[in-house]
């Protein structure tokens, strides 16, 4: 914990009243993300910023793999210094396809199975955004396939 304190109001509540404070850092504070968090209520409330170190996120995975199985469940794997919320989504030929997960935790894996109906093909990505600033993304480097493999197990109907 860096700082905290506690402040009490004694008015009563309206809807046009409006708290805020400020604190400067100093050049000395540590940079990285931090996590502001308020109690009020009984409810808590946090948010996270980054102090001397703008925020970052690089998607590992789909890393070298070009080809993957639309049968099989994949990891989508990304580090970053949020500490906040991302959105995942898939994207084709660098156009938005579909949006894989939202507002999930930046703990740097998602286990994805490809949907049944997406487009056996190449030119698919994976986009890692953050949820409290989406400009704030990075794009897989590795461009990837979805491809039936050879070892899947065929369907056949036989008739007599």
């Amino acid at each position: 914990m860096f700082q905290s304190w506690s402040t009490t109001d004694g008015t009563t509540f309206t809807s046009g009243t409006n708290r805020s404070w400020v604190f400067d850092f100093s050049a000395s504070d540590p940079a990285g993300t931090w996590r502001f968090e308020a109690i009020y209520n009984g409810q808590t409330y946090e948010t996270y910023f980054n102090v001397n170190a703008p925020a970052v996120i690089t998607v590992i995975s789909p890393g070298n793999k070009k080809q993957w199985s639309p049968r099989q469940t994949h990891s989508i794997m990304w580090s970053d210094n949020l500490g906040g919320n991302v959105n995942i989504a898939l994207y084709r030929n660098g156009a938005f396809n579909s949006t894989l997960v939202s507002n999930t935790a930046s703990d740097g894996l998602f286990s994805w199975k490809p949907d049944a109906a997406l487009a056996l093909g190449s030119g698919y990505t994976i986009r890692v955004t953050s949820v409290s600033n989406p400009a704030v993304y990075d794009v897989s480097d590795a461009i990837f396939a979805l491809r039936a493999s050879t070892a899947e197990p065929a369907i056949m109907l036989l008739l007599d």
